[in-house]
């Protein structure tokens, strides 16, 4: 702000003479697209997505069931966690529905047959195993 002397009043910046617009420029839209007519879908274009088709390949299904059966043999958890994976993955994405549930159904039963020996009678074995060579028995 800039000091006026009294009796003086400030001059004001002119402003630009502005013209008015065409009025040609400046016309209605026109419509680019149809209304639908009675008994058409005006939601044609906008379909709901399909969902991705099972694919007829059968390795999630094989693999799983492979695992699952290995898994009731041997006492490996990984492979009786990896069997009841990929039987899900076989039932959701492809068409190898009763390999899919062998490896569910045997990676069940082997995880079942398996925790408790690991975990009371392997575990225990180890530690006591551990202990004795601490103490030099």
């Amino acid at each position: 702000m800039t000091y006026t002397p009294p009796g003086q009043e400030p001059q004001q910046p002119q402003q630009p003479a502005y013209s008015s617009p065409d009025q040609s420029s400046y016309a209605a839209p026109q419509a680019s697209y149809a209304t639908p007519q009675y008994g058409q879908n005006p939601y044609a274009g906008y379909a709901a997505s399909t969902p991705r088709p099972k694919s007829d390949k059968k390795t999630f299904g094989l693999w799983s069931m492979i695992l699952g059966l290995s898994g009731l043999l041997l006492p490996f958890f990984v492979n009786n966690l990896a069997a009841i994976v990929l039987g899900i993955f076989g039932l959701i994405r492809e068409n190898s529905k009763g390999m899919s549930i062998t490896g569910l159904v045997s990676g069940g039963v082997g995880l079942l047959i398996w925790a408790p020996i690991v975990w009371f009678v392997i575990v225990p074995f180890i530690a006591i195993l551990a202990l004795g060579a601490a103490y030099q028995y």
